[in-house]
């Protein structure tokens, strides 16, 4: 599982593993995003802050679900903490079940977070974040996989490639094996 700011490379790292041959889950914020744009609808984060929130719970909770038949590692970008992270910072009330799902549906014990990174942050159409919003979504985010016994692991501020192998060496695969072919 990975997690953390807005533009701090989540997506690149996930990205590179899915090259490399592994089952990743592609964020599904991101995805519902791009959808309601597609349709004109208003579950984002800008416009329907519930609406949006209750769709990127319940599709991650799908993902984790369609995750767990999957036979050996699995690498997430971003999960369903998150949606209790986007309840808190946006002030709304955390649904009591979502927790009692979020307890029983676990990720690996450790998460590793990617800090904000100044240098490679970019808005685009799908992400329409200031850097203040940026780190209070961190802040909140960190926070909430703390508040459920996650441990959480930094993955340190380099170029994809290393950062890959770090995400490797942490999940107990030899980077060097997996170089270049499933």
């Amino acid at each position: 599982m990975l997690t953390g700011a807005s533009g701090g490379g989540k997506s690149s790292i996930v990205e590179a593993l899915g090259e490399l041959g592994f089952t990743i889950v592609p964020e599904v914020g991101r995805r519902i995003v791009r959808e309601q744009l597609a349709v004109g609808g208003d579950a984002t984060p800008w416009q329907d802050r519930v609406g949006f929130r209750d769709l990127l719970f319940a599709r991650s909770v799908e993902a984790f679900e369609a995750a767990a038949r999957s036979p050996g590692p699995v690498f997430f970008d971003r999960g369903m903490v998150e949606a209790l992270a986007w309840s808190r910072l946006c002030g709304l009330p955390v649904p009591v079940e979502w927790c009692a799902v979020v307890e029983r549906c676990r990720y690996a014990r450790t998460v590793l977070v990617t800090p904000p990174w100044r240098e490679v942050f970019r808005n685009d159409g799908e992400r329409r974040k200031s850097w203040d919003d940026v780190l209070d979504d961190y802040r909140a985010t960190v926070d909430a996989y703390e508040s459920f016994g996650y441990r959480l692991l930094e993955v340190p501020r380099a170029p994809v490639a290393e950062r890959v192998a770090f995400v490797l060496r942490q999940a107990g695969i030899d980077p060097a094996a997996r170089s270049g072919s499933p």
